[in-house]
């Protein structure tokens, strides 16, 4: 997971979510999930960048965040360019989704 220094309650959310899965053999019963954590700023897209070349380097399956739009914009093109999901908790107002993107925040029309 890609995270700012101000996120620690989701990093707290994500690491317990990767613990409970891996506590429950009925989700994913042949696999352990492995939180990775990166943390990065939140107007430093240059970092950002090579941070998810770093985790995509080590296998992982998905890359969860950031929160920050600014930084958020270019995870999700690597995610795109190399075909892995990018998880977001964030509000985006776009309502076009790239093909690599789950929004876990309600759809803008949603909440309109």
């Amino acid at each position: 997971g890609l995270f700012h220094s101000t996120d620690s309650k989701q990093e707290i959310a994500f690491r317990y979510a990767v613990e409970k899965i891996n506590g429950n053999r009925d989700i994913l019963p042949k696999s352990r999930l492995s939180a990775q954590i990166e943390q990065i700023s939140p107007q430093d897209s240059f970092h950002a960048s090579k941070r998810v070349c770093h985790l995509l380097k080590t296998g992982i399956a998905a890359i969860f965040g950031p929160q920050s739009a600014h930084t958020a914009s270019h995870v999700q093109s690597i995610c795109d360019t190399m075909e892995i999901p990018h998880l977001e908790t964030r509000w985006d107002f776009r309502l076009k989704r790239e093909g690599c993107l789950v929004n876990l925040y309600p759809h803008p029309t949603t909440l309109s």
